[in-house]
């Protein structure tokens, strides 16, 4: 729900999760095991019924997720995945939305993503994530977060579940 900035609370407990591999299966883990409701989405059917096996909710099409939830995180391989789920979601974006992309990715393109969301009024933050996936099952990573400083703030409760420290770096890329 948002608040009366137009961004989520941080009472928002349902987290949209798009890329359930390695890494995002380990951050569904963490937050479930934090009370936090996932919503996730992979085109894997084995990794979506995993997520439903440890209590998330699981739909096979990320714009469900988009539609659904005011905080979606995506963990994907690359920026041309993170760019072609961002194109068939174009419709699905809500303004005070945040897009936070774990993702790998250049820099430029991340810049550019945030900016057309932005331009939308969605809030787009880039959270590198310093470890590995069995790190993340521990909390012990560190976040590097991009992005609006009020969408940051609005997202500390997921961040402070994840890793151990998080450091807002500026703007998005």
């Amino acid at each position: 729900m948002p608040t009366s900035s137009g961004l989520p609370s941080p009472s928002s407990a349902t987290l949209g999760l798009i890329g359930l591999g390695l890494m995002g299966s380990a951050f569904a883990e963490r937050l479930m095991g934090g009370g936090f409701g996932v919503l996730g989405c992979d085109i894997d059917a084995r990794r979506r019924e995993a997520l439903v096996r440890q209590g998330g909710r699981a739909v096979a099409d990320a714009r469900e997720v988009f539609r659904a939830c005011d905080r979606v995180m995506l963990s994907l391989p690359s920026h041309r995945e993170t760019a072609e789920v961002m194109t068939a979601a174009a419709d699905d974006l809500r303004p005070g939305c945040i897009v936070i992309d774990t993702t790998t990715g250049d820099p430029a393109h991340t810049a550019a993503v945030a900016q057309a969301l932005g331009a939308r009024g969605v809030h787009a933050l880039d959270a590198t994530v310093s470890g590995s996936s069995a790190q993340v099952r521990t909390g012990a990573v560190t976040l590097m977060v991009g992005g609006d400083a009020a969408a940051f703030a609005a997202c500390r409760d997921l961040f402070a579940r994840i890793g151990q420290q998080t450091f807002h770096t500026g703007p998005a890329g």
